[in-house]
C-alpha cells in the first residue's frame, strides 16, 4: 500500500498547486463541464493508489525516506496520466455524445447552448461519482466509512442522552429546592419561634463563639489582681 504522506504530497502538488512535473496541461479546458467531476474522479484514483503496491517488499529494508520518495514520484506519474490523459479524454468524449444525443432528441441549439454547462455538468459528475464509489466498494473503503459513521452516530447519541438525563436531574433538583424552600417559608409563617426557642438559638450563638467568654474571663482576672495591689 502506498504510505499517506506521498499520497499528501502528490494531492498538495497537483490539486492544490496545480504542477506538473511528467505531462503539460493543455492551456484550455477539456470541456466546458465544471471541475467537480474532475475533483471526484481524482479523487477516487487517491483512494485506489492507497490500496496499490508501488514499492516492492524486497526493497523494504532500505530507509523509509527511499520509500516515500519513490512512491511520491510513482503517484505524481500515475496521477497526471490519470487526470491529464484518461479522464479529460473521457470528458471530451462524454461531452461530444451528449452533444449529438440532444441535438438529434430534436432540442434546438440555442437552448442546449445557454445550459450546455449544466448539462455536461450533471453527466460528468455523475460519471466521476459512479467510479469513485466502484474505487470505494472494491477496496473496502465504503465499509470502513460506513463503519466508523456508525460508531459516530452510536457516540453521539449516547453523548445527548447522557447530557439530557443530567439537564433532567438537575431540572428536578431544583424543583425539589424550591418546595422545600416554599415549604420552610410556609412554616415560619403560620408557627412563629417561640421564646424557649430563641433562648436556645441565643445559648447555640454563645457555643459558637467562645472568644466573648475568654475575653471576659481575662478582663476579671485582671481587675483582681489590680484589686490586690492595691491592698498592700
Amino acid at each position: 500500500m502506498v504510505s499517506r504522506s506521498a499520497v499528501t504530497i502528490t494531492a498538495a502538488l497537483h490539486l492544490v498547486l496545480g504542477v506538473s512535473f511528467f505531462i503539460k496541461q493543455k492551456s484550455d479546458l477539456c470541456s466546458k463541464a465544471p471541475p467537480l467531476a474532475s475533483w471526484l474522479f481524482i479523487i477516487g484514483f487517491f483512494d485506489l493508489l492507497l490500496d496499490m503496491e508501488l514499492f516492492p517488499l524486497r526493497y523494504r529494508h532500505l530507509p523509509f525516506v527511499c520509500q516515500i520518495v519513490t512512491e511520491t514520484i510513482m503517484s505524481l506519474l500515475l496521477t497526471e496520466f490519470s487526470a491529464l490523459i484518461v479522464w479529460c479524454t473521457i470528458e471530451m468524449i462524454t461531452c461530444k455524445l451528449c452533444k449529438i444525443g440532444i441535438l438529434m432528441a430534436g432540442l434546438s441549439p440555442e437552448i442546449y447552448n445557454t445550459w450546455e454547462q449544466y448539462i455536461l455538468g450533471c453527466v460528468t459528475t455523475a460519471l466521476s461519482l459512479t467510479f469513485l464509489l466502484c474505487v470505494g466498494y472494491a477496496t473496502d473503503h465504503l465499509y470502513v466509512v460506513k463503519r466508523k459513521s456508525i460508531r459516530l452516530y452510536r457516540n453521539c447519541m449516547d453523548t445527548g442522552k447522557q447530557m439530557w438525563e443530567k439537564i433532567l436531574r438537575l431540572m428536578r433538583l431544583k424543583g425539589a429546592n424550591e418546595d422545600m424552600a416554599e415549604m420552610l417559608a410556609q412554616s415560619n409563617n403560620c408557627c412563629p419561634p417561640s421564646t424557649s426557642q430563641e433562648n436556645e438559638a441565643s445559648n447555640y450563638e454563645d457555643l459558637l463563639q467562645p472568644e466573648k467568654y475568654e475575653t471576659i474571663g481575662r478582663y476579671r482576672r485582671r481587675s483582681r489582681s489590680r484589686g490586690r495591689n492595691r491592698r498592700f
